[in-house]
């Protein structure tokens, strides 16, 4: 095999030139991805191999993590969610360019949306109700500088 993943013998197309600069772009673009995935996990191990030994992915890992511990998660999970949707509401009112505007307006769709979902749909497969994330408040904060880029 020329390393290719098969892009040149699956083509339909029959333009060498064609076909060449498109496995090139392939390439380049797998190797990219690959260095920055790689080059972000190594720099993230440490606190990757942190969060793995907390007690909920412990207990999940074993199979034996409560329904209650999962439902706070998920009800947790849900207000994280709708924050996320309302800061994209935010951020498209607040910015000029329309192309960013356009950008935050489909995020705030598409989560806002998702929460929804999540409410509708993932909710009461674990026995929660709407109810259940509209009597509840958030707790603590995602520390995002924990993370290095």
């Amino acid at each position: 095999m020329s390393g290719d993943g098969g892009l040149r013998k699956n083509s339909q197309c029959n333009n060498p030139e064609i076909l060449e600069s498109t496995w090139k772009l392939a390439q380049v673009e797998t190797a990219h991805s690959r260095t920055f995935s790689k080059e972000a996990g190594e720099r993230n191990e440490d606190e990757y191999q942190q969060i793995r030994q907390l007690p909920y992915h412990q207990e999940m890992a074993r199979g034996d993590l409560k329904l209650e511990v999962f439902q706070h998660y998920l009800i947790q999970d849900a207000h994280y969610l709708k924050r996320c949707a309302e800061s994209m509401n935010i951020l498209a009112n607040g910015v000029k360019n329309d192309h960013d505007k356009a950008y935050f307006k489909n995020r705030h769709e598409s989560w806002t949306k998702h929460h929804e979902d999540m409410l509708l749909v993932t909710f009461p497969k674990y026995k929660l109700t709407r109810a259940n994330f509209d009597d509840s408040v958030i707790s603590g904060e995602f520390n995002f500088q924990a993370l290095k880029y």
